[in-house]
């Protein structure tokens, strides 16, 4: 097997291990809406196992990016995999808050390893000419496998229990331990040929100091982070349940539209690519013309209540499009700037983490405002977000111009 053709097999694994693993993850948000029609739980504790969630999802990629150079990579994703598979089968076994709130937790915990091995394998062991595509193609995984996870839930809701959502999700899951066993035995030993031959030789061994935080922004781009997780997890997690409450929306319906949504969003990626090209891979240059697109579309969503379901279906999708596509820049070829310092995996999970700190507070935060001030303060603090994000990108871009000349 050549080294090329193997690195397109070590991809394409990863591909598909990546994209059961996101419905893995999303299937709580996707059954959220049936959860709380149901009133197995109220919006505020929804809202706490979400945010309980992705509290244990940034403790362990910080985890994962301190194990990342000392661990098998492929270990790594095996005990992800398998803790996701474990959650998801057991929580209809129960139907009481805490219980839900402690599986959903453990699968949060154990997702330590996965985002940061697979940066890793593909940084390190993929040829070097499929690397920049293959991480521009790993955007799409987060969208595919949520449109499966809510395909699953609206079939699901029309023909029976909240239950199946959970037992589909966690089976598809498990499904992916065939290639991660599996599938790269032979693309592996040849690859690693490719790493110790050309990368492991150029590297300059490194570590996170002050200088390369400071001067690299990174401190601004976890910021940022946080602050595209709230907006883009805060509008797809609590889309429906507003359907629901503001135009009487029945759980299935809403499920429908929250999966167009995300097909929408896989166009986000190409329009991200699309900017991100015209400007010379210039990351912060693209994310202010994103984010500058976003906020008039965000400002007319004060209005939402005034707004036929449609327009404002539309509005939310064309926000979350952009914003998505803004994570395919600040996670994937950020990260690729320190690959030199053999920091690509470490600061991506760093990075990581603070995606699952902005998801945290969009659904516990999201949950416990809905509950005490509406779903027009909601509103008005995504709108406060994407303000802050603009001015941040204004501000910081002398510091970023003096950075991509170095």
């Amino acid at each position: 097997m050549s080294k090329e053709k193997a690195s397109s097999k070590l991809f394409w694994n990863l591909f598909f291990i990546y994209t059961a693993n996101i419905i893995g993850k999303t299937s709580f948000s996707a059954a959220t809406a049936a959860l709380v029609s149901e009133q197995i739980l109220t919006k505020t504790e929804a809202g706490i196992i979400g945010g309980g969630f992705w509290l244990l999802y940034a403790i362990g990629q910080l985890l994962g990016a301190f194990l990342v150079n000392k661990m098998s990579a492929y270990t790594m994703i095996n005990i992800s995999i398998v803790g996701a598979t474990i959650s998801n089968l057991l929580i209809p076994c129960v139907r009481e808050f805490v219980p839900i709130l402690l599986l959903w937790g453990l699968n949060g915990i154990l997702q330590f390893g996965l985002w940061p091995s697979v940066l890793k394998l593909v940084s390190e062991e993929m040829v070097p000419k499929q690397r920049a595509s293959a991480m521009g193609q790993l955007a799409f995984c987060y969208c595919l496998g949520s449109v499966i996870s809510y395909i699953f839930t609206a079939i699901i809701l029309a023909f029976s229990a909240w239950e199946y959502i959970f037992i589909c999700c966690g089976l598809v899951n498990g499904i992916s331990l065939i290639p991660s066993l599996h599938g790269w035995r032979k693309c592996s030993p040849i690859l690693r040929e490719v790493e110790s031959a050309t990368a492991r030789a150029e590297y300059e061994k490194g570590k996170l100091s002050w200088q390369i935080i400071w001067g690299s922004g990174l401190v601004f781009f976890c910021l940022f982070m946080i602050i595209k997780s709230m907006a883009d997890n805060g509008i797809k997690s609590w889309m429906p349940t507003i359907m629901v409450e503001t135009y009487g929306a029945t759980p299935s319906f809403t499920s429908m539209l929250s999966v167009i949504l995300l097909i929408i969003n896989l166009f986000g990626v190409v329009v991200t690519a699309y900017i991100f090209e015209k400007v010379r891979s210039d990351e912060l240059k693209t994310l202010m013309i994103l984010y500058m697109t976003i906020l008039p579309m965000m400002l007319l969503l004060i209005n939402f209540r005034n707004m036929n379901i449609w327009i404002c279906t539309i509005l939310m999708s064309l926000i979350t499009l952009l914003v998505y596509g803004s994570g395919q820049v600040i996670a994937m070829h950020y990260p690729g700037r320190f690959h030199k310092w053999n920091l690509t995996a470490s600061v991506g999970a760093i990075i990581n983490c603070f995606a699952a700190v902005g998801n945290m507070a969009a659904t516990y935060f999201g949950g416990y405002i809905a509950d005490h001030f509406g779903w027009g303060v909601m509103i008005g603090v995504w709108n406060t977000l994407i303000i802050l994000f603009v001015l941040i990108t204004i501000l910081i871009y002398p510091l970023w111009r003096k950075f991509r000349r170095q």
